[in-house]
């Protein structure tokens, strides 16, 4: 599509209600932060549309980031390589998307070190080795001395 007489590139339509848009081609998204909450797609076309064709804008409500995806890489690179962008005073940080599969990839696999449950529980405090007994667990939030009323603890035997 030719670019509009005010050169921005023409608007894509939207993803019809219930579908999920394709997934952009690898090195054609880019990922958009610190943006102004109250600007919307028009504001990202505007700022972006001069590095190439559009194919998208991905908008989370009420978040300060974005996806702009483009019909090609050369789109994306464009803008990566002017940055640092700026618009109505705010910098942008301009990054190329990570595609879903490698994110995937690098998430931790299988399931988490059954040991460290053990050791920690749900958010609370270390309580010691499991059926160690209560001396072993602790007290809760004392300070680990002796408990109020009771004996002090005994004083080592003088060395002879």
């Amino acid at each position: 599509p030719a670019p509009q007489a005010n050169g921005t590139a023409p608007a894509a339509k939207p993803a019809p209600r219930g579908k999920k848009p394709e997934a952009p081609k690898a090195g054609t998204s880019l990922f958009v932060k610190d943006i102004r909450k109250e600007w919307g797609q028009d504001v990202l076309r505007e700022i972006f549309g001069g590095f190439g064709t559009i194919r998208s804008v991905e908008l989370p409500s009420g978040k300060a980031f974005a996806f702009v995806n483009f019909e090609a890489a050369e789109g994306a690179t464009a803008a990566l390589e002017s940055r640092p962008i700026a618009h109505d005073g705010k910098n942008l940080s301009v990054e190329l998307r990570m595609p879903q599969e490698r994110l995937r990839s690098m998430r931790p696999k299988g399931p988490r070190d059954p040991a460290a449950r053990d050791r920690a529980g749900r958010g609370g405090s270390f309580k010691g080795a499991p059926g160690a007994g209560p001396a072993a667990r602790g007290r809760g939030r004392g300070s680990g001395g002796p408990r109020q009323g009771g004996k002090p603890a005994a004083a080592p035997a003088p060395a002879k």
